[in-house]
């Protein structure tokens, strides 16, 4: 008797996070079948300003706390940290992390959570932080240039004061053109965004009508990391044909493997 297939064997999958992430998780999608292509919609690059960040690092023993909603805020923190202070300089504040992604990508550097939030999305961390953080304690929220006020209100409301400051910016990836016109070229059995901005900059562009981007996307079957890209793929237009458990490699493949039983 024959083996079986692999479970994603000729199936065309289209990851569009940021150059240089999503190595392991294409990875995992080869090795069932799947024809994977890396190709980013965004890009990740320090603010235009900053001053704030830069002001912020150097004044980092007056907070209390400081929180990351994101890897990605991770990575331009301590880049700019290392600049700053020098290799190896402690995070003197108590730390809050959005998930597991982020709060892995702070250890890999030894720098421990002191709260993960079990939800990656900002409602999550905001619960996460009731009863650690009290009145009036500063917390530095590290975040992108456009960010939801989402948590920094629920700071409010427990009488913190939060500093939101923009450490990273997205902007269109080289060559995004050309993934807008595949996507409508039905090049794709299934595309993976990984946050609003990779789905908000994909129909921002002029290579073809909104409505039949939309339309193409669609058919190519979206799935979302989670439950805040899945609501931004709900109000572009269209109903995500899956939305991972977790941000993670293993609840990803299970995700798009599902969409082909």
């Amino acid at each position: 008797m024959a083996d079986a297939e692999p479970s994603l064997t000729g199936r065309r999958v289209l990851l569009t996070r940021p150059a240089g992430r999503g190595e392991s998780l294409a990875r995992r999608l080869r090795q069932l079948g799947a024809d994977v292509e890396m190709r980013p919609t965004i890009a990740l690059e320090p603010p235009g300003a900053a001053d704030a960040a830069r002001r912020a690092v150097r004044q980092l023993q007056d907070y209390d706390w400081v929180v990351f909603t994101s890897a990605a805020g991770v990575r331009f923190f301590l880049a700019l940290h290392r600049e700053l202070c020098g290799s190896g300089a402690e995070i003197p504040p108590s730390i809050g992390s959005i998930g597991l992604a982020t709060a892995r990508e702070l250890e890999q550097h030894g720098h421990p959570s002191a709260v993960v939030a079990e939800e990656s999305r900002s409602e999550g961390l905001a619960r996460a932080l009731v009863g650690h953080i009290t009145a009036d304690q500063r917390v530095l929220v590290v975040r992108p240039e456009v960010a939801r006020p989402t948590l920094v209100r629920a700071l409010e409301a427990l009488g913190a004061r939060p500093d939101a400051v923009c450490f990273y910016r997205n902007i269109p990836a080289p060559g995004l053109h050309a993934v807008v016109r595949d996507v409508c070229d039905g090049r794709f059995d299934v595309v993976l965004f990984s946050s609003p901005s990779t789905l908000e900059r994909l129909l921002q562009t002029n290579v073809a009508p909104r409505s039949e981007v939309l339309a193409a996307l669609e058919r190519s079957r979206p799935v979302a990391i989670g439950p805040v890209t899945a609501s931004a793929i709900e109000l572009a237009g269209m109903k995500p044909a899956g939305i991972a458990a977790e941000p993670a490699d293993d609840s990803i493949v299970e995700c798009i493997e599902s969409l082909f039983r």
